[in-house]
């Protein structure tokens, strides 16, 4: 064999020496880089069923318990309605009247002081001497009636 030869034949050895300290490199940098990305997808399912458990947490809190949001919902709902039916609801008089009056001050007669009223009235017409019968001819004590039924307060101690 020549000097050229067994040049080219060391160059060639090197050539494959250097290609496989290369391919060694790479395979091992390939190697670390599978690593990490193994370790990044490990990370990541972690961080899945975390996430998961947590989702399922807050269903467990937010789907499951309905009937707690709900029940007071409706009890409030329903003391609402009652409310506004005995806000509507027409009142019938406590004290039975001689004279027929309108719907409009039939609320009036529930009046706590009525019949307070009725007795201020009559001994007020008494004190002045027009008891039973008015001076215009009217009876006295359906005139204090009528009065008390439009106000309480008709007649002040």
């Amino acid at each position: 064999m020549s000097i050229s030869d067994k040049i080219q034949e060391q160059a060639r050895e090197m050539a494959d020496k250097l290609k496989r300290q290369y391919q060694q490199r790479m395979g091992e940098e390939l190697a670390a880089k599978k690593r990490e990305l193994d370790e990044r997808e490990n990370s990541l399912d972690r961080r899945e069923r975390d996430i998961a458990q947590r989702e399922a947490t807050l269903a467990k809190y937010f789907l499951v318990p309905r009937i707690y949001v709900h029940a007071p919902l409706a009890i409030l709902f329903c003391v609402a309605a009652v409310g506004v039916y005995l806000a509507l609801k027409p009142v019938s008089p406590s004290i039975p009247r001689e004279n027929s009056q309108s719907t409009a001050t039939s609320s009036i007669d529930l009046e706590p002081d009525y019949g307070t009223c009725v007795q201020r009235g009559i001994r007020y017409y008494k004190e002045i001497g027009s008891y039973p019968v008015l001076s215009s001819g009217a009876d006295a004590e359906s005139q204090v009636r009528e009065m008390c039924s439009n106000s309480g307060f008709a007649f002040p101690e």
